[in-house]
């Protein structure tokens, strides 16, 4: 299952191809530095963030259960992110300088794709466990793309999310991450 679910989601849509967010500089005690392209594409800023909205959502498998069962695209947002939906609606609007209805209206659009791709993707006989596995293995490279400067971590009260190492690539980058995939549970948490 090597597939890019980002690059999937950003071709199936015909969106610009979107670009790594690129550290300068890391200081603990300052806000990372970081530089993209000169536009703030709104793809840039609303394809990571609804993917690593679903890879949170999909954590706990009554989650799972809606996500399978979800006929009306138009309410994806609402489902993914809860309460918390109109303050990442507004954090990407704001981000790409366009309207919070139409902002909704094609983050919708981005989960009902990557929730057809997953689908795709994976068996029929698919089980929770492969869903929550399917976004965990997207989140790494999901992360290397999400502007940092929007704090969706915090908005979803994840603040690993935001953490700017996600997005440093290169070997002793790539042992750690990989140590953390190793270490970390693929559990269906069950609250």
């Amino acid at each position: 299952m090597a597939i890019n679910l980002l690059e999937q989601v950003q071709q199936k849509l015909n969106y610009q191809p979107l670009h790594k967010i690129e550290i300068i500089e890391v200081d603990p005690n300052i806000e990372a530095n970081v530089v993209i392209s000169d536009t703030k594409q709104f793809e840039q800023a609303a394809i990571p963030t609804v993917l690593i909205g679903l890879a949170t959502f999909t954590r706990h498998n009554k989650n799972i259960e809606k996500l399978i069962a979800a006929v009306n695209k138009d309410t994806l947002m609402q489902q993914i992110f809860a309460t918390a939906t109109n303050e990442v609606v507004t954090k990407v609007a704001t981000y790409a300088s366009t309207n919070e209805a139409d902002t909704k209206l094609k983050m919708n659009d981005i989960a009902d794709t990557a929730i057809t791709i997953m689908q795709q993707t994976l068996p029929t006989t698919k089980t929770d466990n492969d869903i929550i596995n399917f976004f965990e293995e997207q989140k790494p490279d999901i992360l290397k793309y999400l502007p940092t400067e929007m704090h969706i971590g915090l908005t979803i009260e994840n603040n690993v999310i935001d953490d700017a190492t996600h997005k440093m690539d290169g070997p002793i980058s790539g042992l750690m991450h990989a140590l953390e995939n190793t270490f970390s549970t693929t559990e269906i948490k069950t609250t």
